[in-house]
């Protein structure tokens, strides 16, 4: 029957084991309840070793499931082999079940284990490459780093120093560049601009009053008896001379004036185009007021005076390449009638006195 079955099952064959299939379970069911198992299937069920002991009996087991496979329903030989099914089946099925239970448990310790040990070792290998990169590029790079700070430290520094000294090697180049300056603009003794110096001024403030209508004004001012001074006391004494006479004219200048020495003995001062005539005179005698006095030195007396020309215009009029030498020319004329004069005294000059000069001159170069 057993063959009939499984090469061509019948409707009622399927209808047997169908309610073999039920009644099994039924009973599986019921004797695996533990409210109502017995002390002994609970033993099998929860001690692996009892279990173990089973597989003796397996044959058996299948041999009875076969008998009621090939048999029928209500047969004593389907009967017996069902009840020692009834009786056999959970304990073998139980058995089963806790030795696969132990080793799915025993599997899953294993896989548990076999994870926390791969864990472990991803674990030490990632502790180990981060020592490696600590060791191997972080430090080493931290060092460049700190090396490479240190440099730049030291770089900084040089640069610092280095521009300290160019800093104070421009200021030193400077100073000797303004005292260079100074030097080719001014009197060594007395510390006024000298002639150079006085053309540049005055041609300056041509320029910048060139639209104005004010006057402005040139003193020419020559020292009467330098000469007898410097050559019977020495030019210590002259120098002395020189030197009190700036001082005179810084005294009696007006602060937006001026001063300059031109040569030898002889003095400019320039004003702006805010004077007039009145105010040239009155500067030009205060100067000669203060020569009165005479200059103490090494206690002796020293009778010095002046003589002034003076040039007063209107820049607007001052036009041309000429014009600085031709307001200091006229001023110079000026000089010359004071000392014609008598000396000691100033004179303005006018068309007249230009005239009268050229004349003086051509009789002198005719004799």
């Amino acid at each position: 029957m057993a063959e009939r079955y499984y090469e061509n099952p019948t409707p009622e064959d399927h209808k047997i084991l169908s309610e073999f299939v039920n009644r099994f379970f039924d009973v599986h069911k019921e004797l695996t309840n533990l409210e109502s198992m017995s002390e002994e299937l609970k033993t099998l069920y929860f001690d692996v070793d009892a279990a173990n002991r089973l597989d003796a009996d397996a044959r058996k087991f299948v041999a009875k499931v076969y008998i009621i496979l090939t048999g029928r329903i209500g047969s004593q030989k389907s009967e017996d082999a069902y009840n020692y099914i009834r009786n056999s089946a959970p304990i073998f099925l139980l058995g089963k079940l806790n030795r696969a239970v132990t080793q799915l448990e025993l599997d899953a310790k294993n896989d548990v284990d076999a994870l926390v040990f791969n864990q472990r070792l991803s674990l030490m290998g990632a502790a180990a490459l981060l020592v490696i990169e600590f060791f191997v590029i972080f430090l080493p790079s931290q060092h460049s780093v700190l090396r490479a700070i240190r440099r730049l430290e030291r770089h900084r520094k040089s640069l610092r120093s280095a521009r300290s000294a160019l800093a104070a090697k421009n200021q030193e180049l400077n100073e000797s560049y303004d005292q260079m300056e100074r030097a080719a603009l001014h009197d060594a003794l007395t510390g006024l601009p000298n002639r150079r110096y006085l053309e540049q001024e005055l041609d300056e403030r041509l320029k910048l009053y060139a639209k104005d209508n004010g006057t402005m004004a040139v003193l020419h001012i020559d020292l009467d008896n330098f000469k007898l001074v410097n050559d019977t006391l020495g030019h210590a004494a002259g120098d002395f001379v020189l030197e009190q006479s700036a001082r005179i004219f810084r005294e009696n200048a007006r602060s937006t004036d001026f001063i300059s020495r031109v040569g030898g003995d002889e003095f400019v001062i320039v004003s702006d185009n805010k004077i007039s005539r009145a105010s040239a005179e009155d500067i030009a005698s205060r100067i000669l007021s203060a020569f009165e006095e005479p200059l103490m030195f090494n206690n002796e007396e020293l009778l010095v005076g002046a003589s002034i020309g003076i040039d007063v215009f209107c820049p607007k009029e001052k036009v041309g390449e000429n014009c600085v030498s031709q307001i200091l020319t006229n001023a110079d004329v000026a000089l010359y009638l004071a000392k014609e004069n008598g000396r000691n005294r100033y004179e303005v000059f006018t068309n007249e006195h230009y005239h009268k000069f050229i004349e003086q001159a051509s009789r002198f170069s005719r004799h």
